[in-house]
């Protein structure tokens, strides 16, 4: 089974100031909506639609750290002041917290489904840890690093960074 696109409705982005922040807003509710499919098929056991929901969102939330780290973060770090630096470090090591996850719950659900056997303590642990790390990521990046860009980066970098999560759209 190929991964869908998760297909989460999100609105428009408004103009002006704040834009840059609901954009990236937008795309976090959009990982959101695609863990929240994999859950949905986790907790009924559905273990090849939690696969194939798993594989989707580890691929997008994969894309878009990656994003993060090359494009958005390295324009914050070319301007910011110490405080902005550790927020952006405390986003990277989440960053690197999350993949190391994601990469364990899909070998363990790749595993599981060749041998068919119920659920292992540690990728159940796994998974709520994994959905704990992610909301408080969102929330992160909400409170302590979306609200500052504006006010960090220069208005070019903005609109730069605004075209790439335009160009981006949906996950």
């Amino acid at each position: 089974m190929e991964p869908q696109k998760c297909t989460c409705a999100t609105g428009e982005a408004p103009a002006g100031e704040g834009r840059l922040c609901h954009l990236a807003e937008r795309e976090e509710q959009q990982l959101g909506c695609c863990l929240d499919g994999f859950l949905q098929a986790w907790r009924a056991a559905d273990l090849p639609r939690a696969l194939v929901a798993f594989a989707w969102f580890r691929e997008a939330m994969n894309r878009h750290m990656r994003w993060e780290e090359e494009s958005l973060f390295e324009e914050v770090e070319k301007r910011a002041a110490v405080p902005e630096l550790r927020r952006v470090r405390a986003h990277h090591l989440q960053h690197e917290a999350i993949g190391t996850l994601a990469d364990r719950i899909h070998e363990s659900l790749e595993r599981s489904l060749s041998i068919p056997a119920p659920a292992d303590a540690a990728l159940t642990a796994d998974v709520a840890a994994l959905e704990s790390l992610v909301h408080a990521h969102r929330k992160l990046e909400h409170d302590e690093v979306c609200q500052h860009l504006d006010a960090v980066l220069e208005e070019p970098a903005v609109k730069e960074i605004e075209s790439e999560l335009e160009e981006r759209g949906r996950i």
